[in-house]
């Protein structure tokens, strides 16, 4: 997807899930690693209060994600 008019089309097919040049270019892979380790500290993954100890619990998952 590499347009605003894509993007529209897709969103108004239902899509919840794109990519493409739009929202970035391709990476390396020791790029992508950078970018995400600055990423993580800036914030916690949504999922992170599901994780106690080390260990997940499905439960807390499935209400993080309300599903």
């Amino acid at each position: 997807m590499e347009t605003e008019v894509q993007l529209n089309y897709l969103k108004h097919l239902g899509c919840q899930k794109i990519q493409g040049y739009l929202f970035g270019r391709p990476a390396t892979a020791t790029k992508t690693r950078e970018m995400l380790q600055e990423q993580s500290k800036l914030s916690p993954p949504p999922y992170s209060e599901a994780i106690t100890n080390g260990k997940v619990s499905p439960m807390k998952i499935q209400k993080v994600l309300n599903i």
